[in-house]
């Protein structure tokens, strides 16, 4: 609509009469029309329960960085998920879920957290950034996170395990770089869980 014509449904939207009650109906509508496209929208780059970017929004997103962006992947995993689910029901579980999130945003609220699906996270960071702050920044997450566990009965048994992939100074594929996040993350899981591992080439993938 251009500025004209939006002006002219002003004016028209102001009257008392039946044209003006029908420029107010045309009004509504309209936003109504625009708040469900923005929705829509939403829903479809958006996990529904975390709210958490999902894997279009990601895969949108580094389709939009530069051949030379630097990225830092950090693979997430909830330790004992599903024993959650199973002792104490879906619920539960999607509660242990939105708390992790909750966490995520506070503790990593400059980058893209994306949830993977089920109890798999991803937060990916860009730029260059000093390897010290984002494991010190990890750790703050975990603690963080168990500490809230720890205070509910149903979900003290939950702890993370995290794998860390830095860009090491070149830009990595993106592809290459979630495999190595995943490689640390396992490595974290094989290494007892509740910590976190940074990949390496001589890592011992058991």
């Amino acid at each position: 609509m251009d500025s004209q014509t939006e002006a002219e449904m002003q004016v028209l939207s102001k009257r008392d009469d039946e044209f003006g009650a029908m420029s107010r109906a045309m009004e509504e509508m309209n936003q109504k029309l625009y708040d469900n496209q923005q929705l829509i929208l939403s829903m479809a780059q958006h996990d529904v329960l975390t709210g958490l970017a999902n894997r279009r929004n990601f895969a949108e997103f580094v389709q939009k960085c530069s051949a030379n962006t630097m990225f830092t992947l950090i693979s997430l995993d909830l330790d004992h998920f599903k024993e959650v689910n199973d002792n104490f029901g879906h619920q539960t579980g999607d509660a242990a879920l939105l708390i992790l999130a909750e966490v995520l945003k506070i503790q990593f609220a400059d980058a893209l957290n994306v949830r993977m699906g089920g109890d798999e996270f991803l937060v990916v960071l860009t730029g260059k950034v000093q390897k010290a702050e984002v494991e010190a920044r990890l750790q703050a997450f975990m603690k963080q996170l168990t500490s809230v566990y720890d205070q509910d009965p149903d979900l003290k048994c939950l702890t993370i395990s995290a794998g860390i992939a830095y860009a090491d100074g070149q830009p990595v594929p993106i592809d290459v770089l979630m495999n190595r996040s995943d490689e640390a993350l396992y490595a974290a899981k094989s290494s007892g869980r509740s910590c976190y591992r940074v990949y390496s080439e001589d890592m011992d993938i058991i």
